[in-house]
C-alpha cells in the first residue's frame, strides 16, 4: 500500500504553502532588483563612456545611476532577501514538524488527540516567533487543512510502512535535492569564475592598448572593471561555492543516515530516529539562515 502513498508539496499544512510561496515570491523579487541594479550600472558606465557631447545620451546615463540607486534603495528598504529566508525558515519548520507527526516521533509519540493538540500548539508557535513575516502571509492557503486527511492516514500506519514512506518521500527526497543542488551550484560557480576572469582580462587588455596607442579614446576599460565588480556582487549574493559544499556534505550526511533507518525495530527506535534526522535537517537549513544573514 505505501507504493501508492505519495505526499507532495501541496499535501502540506497551509502554513507551509503560504510560507513557501511567500519565500518563492520575495526570493524571485530580490534577484531580479539585484540583477536590474547591477545592469542599471553597467548600462550608465557604457552611455557615459561613449556619448560624447549628445545631451539625450546624458541624460539616459544619468537616469540609469538614478534607477540603480532606487532600486539599492528600494532593496535596503524591504529586505526582500530576509523575508525570503525568513519565510523559508517557515516553510521547514511546518515541513518538519509535519513529518515528526506523521511517524509519530516525540512530541507526537502519544494519544491521537493529545498529539493533535501539540502539534497544532507548534504551529501557532511558529506563527508567533517569527510574526514580522508570517503578517504578510497570504491567506489563500488558509483553506489547507492544518492537519489533512493524508497526513492523518499514514499516521495510522504501521511501523513498517511509515518507515519505508519516510525513507522513500522524506529521506530519498532530501538526498535527491541536495545531491542535485550540490552539483548545479558547483557548475554555477565555475561558470562565473570563469567569466570574471575573461572580464578582467579583457579590462588589463584593454589598459595595455591605452598605453600603447594612447590616442585611442574610447576603450572599455571602465565597462570592463564594473562588470567585473558587478559579476563579484553576483558571486556573494547567490554563494555557488559555500552552498555546493554545504550541500555536498548534508548529502553524504542523510546517505549515511539513511543507512541507519533499517536499524530500528520498535516505535521507540524509529521515534528517535526521526527525531535524530528530523534534527540534522533542520540544523543544514537553521546554518544556511544563518549564512544567508551574514
Amino acid at each position: 500500500m505505501n507504493e501508492e502513498i505519495t505526499f507532495t508539496e501541496g499535501d502540506y499544512p497551509g502554513l507551509y504553502q503560504a510560507a513557501d510561496t511567500e519565500s518563492k515570491k520575495s526570493q524571485q523579487i530580490y534577484y531580479r532588483c539585484l540583477c536590474s541594479y547591477l545592469g542599471l550600472l553597467i548600462l550608465g558606465v557604457i552611455i557615459a563612456l561613449f556619448l560624447g557631447d549628445s545631451k539625450l545620451l546624458a541624460i539616459i546615463s544619468a537616469a540609469s545611476f538614478l534607477g540603480a540607486l532606487s532600486i539599492c534603495i528600494f532593496l535596503a528598504a524591504k529586505r526582500h532577501d530576509r523575508k525570503w529566508y525568513t519565510a523559508r525558515a517557515v516553510a521547514e519548520s511546518v515541513k518538519t514538524r509535519t513529518w515528526r507527526y506523521m511517524m509519530r516521533a516525540e512530541p507526537y509519540d502519544c494519544p491521537d488527540i493529545e498529539a493533535r493538540k501539540f502539534f497544532l500548539s507548534d504551529l501557532q508557535l511558529i506563527l508567533i516567533q517569527n510574526r514580522e513575516v508570517t503578517k504578510e502571509l497570504s491567506g489563500e492557503s488558509a483553506t489547507h487543512d492544518a492537519i489533512n486527511i493524508k497526513m492523518e492516514l499514514i499516521k495510522s500506519m504501521d511501523l513498517q510502512t511509515r518507515k519505508s514512506i519516510y525513507k522513500k518521500l522524506r529521506i530519498e527526497n532530501q538526498l535527491n535535492w541536495y545531491s542535485l543542488k550540490a552539483v548545479i551550484n558547483k557548475k554555477q560557480n565555475r561558470k562565473y569564475f570563469i567569466l570574471l576572469v575573461a572580464v578582467n582580462i579583457m579590462a588589463v587588455v584593454c589598459v595595455i592598448l591605452r598605453v600603447a596607442f594612447p590616442s585611442w579614446k574610447y576603450l572599455p576599460t571602465q565597462v570592463f572593471a564594473v562588470g567585473a565588480a558587478s559579476i563579484v556582487s553576483w558571486l556573494q549574493a547567490k554563494r555557488f561555492g559555500d552552498l555546493s559544499t554545504s550541500y555536498s556534505l548534508a548529502a553524504h550526511e542523510i546517505s549515511i543516515i539513511s543507512a541507519l533507518a533499517d536499524d530500528t525495530k520498535t516505535e521507540e527506535d524509529f521515534s528517535r530516529f526521526v527525531s535524530d534526522t528530523e534534527n540534522a535537517f533542520s540544523r543544514e537549513h537553521t546554518q544556511w539562515v544563518a549564512r544567508r544573514d551574514i
